[in-house]
């Protein structure tokens, strides 16, 4: 095997799993630290008293009392309590109280009790009671120790090494000569009695392996010894036995490890993997030191070159960009480097890390190939390539142990490349070790685990600017969770360094709506966990892609009038006391009245043709010079689309990006469009009408700019369309060259006429109220209330005079309507039944009845330099407003936005004012 690379079956030695018939071991791996011949003994767990021993004197039983303290109080303690000595001895009767309260009563000891183990609470300061009851001479022998997690204990004669892998014991010793079979015993305290729990097979190594599972393994203190027999079933070599301390619950739940995390997240994430501040040299050198790791003692190499395995781990994490936690992890599961106190066998030394069995090396070598091989990986998976091993993300793979995974991220990938194990932690079965016994590791040191991901579904409710979010809380949340944030991308593989969508800090908030996306795109979604360390997760990618946007945009006033129906009712609220907020000088004049785009932009066609969006500050975003009509050089409002698209005629008919650039346009060579303001229908279609000096024709447009019918309409036609909530179209056209010839034509939405009505032309556009009665002002002054099956309703004189009146319809919410006599400079009210409500004289040509806003209040455009009026419904002047600089001559309707915000366009000067709160 080339020493570059892991070895992509195995990394470490390890011995096929075994099962032993009704016996409670399976043979396991040697990541289980290994004994030698030369080694202090380290006590199981640390002490907080004694051990004493209390004997009984010939005097009248008496109450012993020790004071202890313990500098901290919040960890586990437990009291182990050996009965006589040898065997001999015993305590028949005694008591043991601490900080007053009875936690041995009398009855709990006999001749027949070796001994006790259970479970205290200290304080800081701590009274210890002991009083013997039995005969003279008999003695008890307490000690209080502090659990530790993950300890490996070894023996006096460090031939028997016992370690606490939290849900097992793990057991290893020196191979004997001669022997065949060990058996395996198993007490409450080293003094035993022991009993028999099994058997083990010698191995072909100089150490035997086994590993105690029963549920007692993980929960009370226990102590173990291995007889070695020969093949006539005599015993050869006792090894003396050994007592390993029950596991220390931390913040994260070790019991619930295989709960917490998954083969599949890891126990460290990709930003974890590749930090390497989480610790200094010196930080280091306090961490071995705190474990008690012969690596601090470790001052020459196996081949006599002097190091400091602290600068090894350092050197080889800066070089690398790998995390020296990440280093310290595989060394204590390769060969359990931490937390073994004297040095293993050469033969371990050389392969301490793992890497490429074939060619042991030295520990330095192995520190500096074992983190390069992590780099390497790292950076093919996140070349999109495949690990050394074959691992990658998203693809189901077996490890060794037959289990079946399926990376989520690069780390577990990376992971099940150097070591294609999951350990018996999540269901694999050769033992202790693999990728689970390496973050029993990570957690035992306290090394922070990443919060658990969190399970998306597919998006749900979508629509074109729009869907919903879902997800699955983990069965075993966080529990120092600080918020998700959700990311978004048009992209697959979204990061954190994508869009993100929200910031969510209540975990049980597994829904999110988002809004505002672009129509007819796909977006991809992750939702990150963090804790309160700053650690994320991600959870799996979904994606979904929006539908086609139709219809009209959700904008302020996306078209002529406000909407399909040409109503100028807006949902905002307007201006109270008008003040002036900009103006903006323009190349030409808007003839009609904008439109507000997206984002705030308004939109304007001047009589040049010319297409112009300016930002919601004032200054001209970009202009667009339209093909221009050869008939009338005249103006139009656009029309916004749900997509974003900017609809208008000129010559042809265009749809318009955002940006100003050209998405289609369509053309009928006989006719143009620049006098009509589209409409767009709930389905996407667009209406516009012709003008053509022989046949004007309404036109049906499909989103794509594809055509979808046209009808012809008349000798001319000046008009917009306005769309019914039932889908009708209606339009005014002209029957011949005479003014008063004109039609009121009512389509359906496949093309075909429904009806028509004969009246005089006129210049308003139709409007259609709530009960869809459609309203139109001819140039006799009388205003047409038209039935939706085309009869008549009523009909008013506006203007006693014969002076034409110029102007839009406007409508309240209690149906009743609103027109102006142009230059008798008066506005007029009617009921829905025609009846007239009031007149208001204003003493300037009145050229628009514009919006009617949230709190009914119409805001009046007029000629002669007249500016802005405010009226309220019941025809009160509520203010009126002229530039200060400049009188206000208005061509087309004032508009209004969410932010009480009028724009209005003017020709002296040629201007878009914004007038403000």
């Amino acid at each position: 095997m080339d020493s570059t690379e892991v070895n992509q079956t195995k990394i470490s030695v390890k011995h096929v799993a075994t099962a032993i018939v009704g016996l409670v071991f399976i043979v396991f791996a040697s990541q289980i630290p290994q004994p030698t011949s030369s080694s202090t003994v380290i006590p199981p767990g640390g002490i907080a008293f004694g051990p004493e021993t209390f004997i009984r004197s010939t005097d009248k039983p008496a109450t012993i009392i020790r004071n202890f303290s313990v500098a901290n109080p919040d960890a586990n303690y437990f009291i182990q309590i050996q009965n006589g000595e040898n065997s001999t001895n015993r305590v028949s009767s005694a008591i043991i109280k601490l900080n007053d309260q009875t936690i041995v009563p009398p009855n709990e000891f006999n001749q027949n009790v070796p001994g006790l183990s259970k479970g205290i609470v200290l304080q800081q300061t701590n009274t210890l009671e002991v009083e013997l009851r039995s005969m003279p001479n008999s003695r008890l022998t307490v000690t209080i120790r502090r659990e530790m997690i993950n300890t490996t204990i070894q023996n006096k004669r460090n031939d028997l090494v016992g370690n606490n892998n939290l849900e097992s014991i793990g057991l290893v010793w020196d191979r004997e000569e001669g022997a065949v079979e060990y058996v395996i015993f198993r007490s409450d305290f080293i003094s035993g009695p022991f009993v028999e729990i099994g058997r083990a097979p010698t191995g072909l190594d100089r150490r035997t392996n086994a590993e105690d599972i029963t549920a007692d393994a993980r929960k009370k203190t226990l102590c173990y010894k291995v007889e070695a027999r020969d093949i006539a079933g005599k015993t050869i070599r006792t090894y003396e036995p050994v007592c390993v301390s029950s596991h220390v619950a931390n913040p994260h739940e070790l019991d619930d490890l295989s709960k917490r995390i998954s083969p599949e997240t890891f126990c460290l994430n990709e930003q974890q993997l590749t930090d390497t501040s989480t610790m200094s040299l010196s930080d280091i050198g306090v961490f071995l030191q705190k474990w008690d790791s012969f690596l601090i003692r470790q001052d020459k190499d196996v081949d006599g070159v002097p190091i400091d395995p602290a600068t090894i781990i350092a050197s080889s994490s800066a070089s690398f960009g790998i995390n020296p936690q990440a280093i310290l992890g595989t060394l204590e599961r390769e060969s359990a480097a931490i937390t073994r106190t004297s040095p293993p066998p050469e033969t371990t030394l050389r392969l301490i890390m793992g890497f490429d069995l074939a060619h042991p090396t030295t520990i330095r070598q192995q520190i500096q190939d074992g983190t390069a091989q992590y780099r390497r990986d790292f950076d093919r998976l996140t070349g999109g390539e495949p690990t050394a091993g074959g691992w990658q993300l998203g693809i189901s793979k077996t490890t060794l142990d037959g289990v079946a995974v399926v990376p989520r991220t690069k780390v577990s990938a990376g992971m099940f490349s150097y070591d294609p194990e999951v350990g018996i932690g999540w269901g694999g079965n050769t033992g202790a070790g693999g990728n689970f016994f390496l973050c029993r590791r990570w957690a035992s040191f306290n090394f922070p685990i990443p919060p658990q991901a969190v399970t998306l579904d597919q998006p749900a409710d979508v629509t074109a600017t729009s869907l919903k979010l879902s997800w699955a809380l983990p069965a075993f949340p966080d529990p120092d969770f600080l918020h998700y944030k959700i990311f978004r991308s048009t992209s697959p593989n979204v990061t954190e360094n994508d869009t993100l969508v929200a910031t969510i800090t209540n975990q049980s908030q597994t829904v999110l709506a988002n809004t505002g996306l672009t129509p007819n795109t796909t977006f991809f979604y992750r939702v990150f966990a963090v804790d309160q360390d700053n650690l994320s997760t991600g959870s799996n990618e979904v994606s979904a892609k929006t539908s086609l946007a139709v219809g009209l945009a959700n904008t302020p006033w996306p078209m002529l009038r406000h909407d399909m129906q040409h109503s100028g009712k807006s949902v905002f609220v307007g201006i109270d006391t008008p003040v002036s907020k900009w103006f903006l000088n323009l190349p030409d004049f808007v003839f009609f009245e904008l439109a507000i785009g997206n984002e705030g932009v308004l939109f304007g066609k001047t009589r040049s043709d010319q297409l112009l969006a300016i930002n919601p500050d004032g200054t001209l975003k970009w202009q667009l010079q339209l093909e221009p009509s050869p008939i009338f050089t005249l103006g139009s409002t656009p029309a916004i689309a749900a997509d974003g698209a900017i609809i208008i005629g000129a010559k042809k008919i265009y749809a318009v990006n955002p940006d100003g650039s050209i998405r289609w346009s369509f053309e009928s060579p006989a006719d143009e469009f620049s006098r009509s303001s589209p409409a767009i229908g709930s389905d996407g279609t667009i209406y516009i009408a012709s003008t053509n000096l022989s046949v004007a024709k309404l036109f049906a447009i499909n989103p794509d700019g594809t055509l979808k019918w046209q009808q012809p309409v008349g000798f001319l036609s000046f008009d917009s369309p306005a769309v019914a909530n039932d889908g009708t179209i209606y339009i005014r056209a002209r029957g011949s060259s005479s003014a008063f010839d004109a039609q009121l034509l009512a389509f359906n939405s496949d093309g075909s006429l429904r009806w028509s009505f004969l009246l005089p032309d006129g210049e308003s556009n139709p409007l259609v109220a709530q009960d869809d009665t459609v309203y139109h002002i001819g140039y006799d002054n009388f205003l047409y209330a038209i039935s939706s099956n085309g009869n008549l309703k009523w009909k008013q004189r506006i203007s006693p005079g014969s002076t034409s009146v110029f102007s839009k319809i406007g409508l309240d919410n209690d149906s009743n309507v609103y027109v102006g006599a142009h230059r008798e400079g008066k506005i007029v009210s009617y009921n829905s039944s025609g009846n007239l409500r009031w007149t208001l004289s204003i003493g300037f040509p009145v050229n628009c009845i514009g919006v009617m806003d949230a709190s009914e209040t119409l805001y009046i455009g007029t000629n002669s330099h007249g500016g802005v009026f405010a009226v309220t419904k019941d025809g009160t002047i509520k203010w009126h407003f002229v530039s200060p600089d400049n009188p206000l001559d208005i061509v087309g309707c004032p508009i209004l936005d969410q932010n009480r915000t009028l724009y209005v366009a003017t020709n002296s000067p040629t201007r878009v004012y914004a007038i403000t709160q």
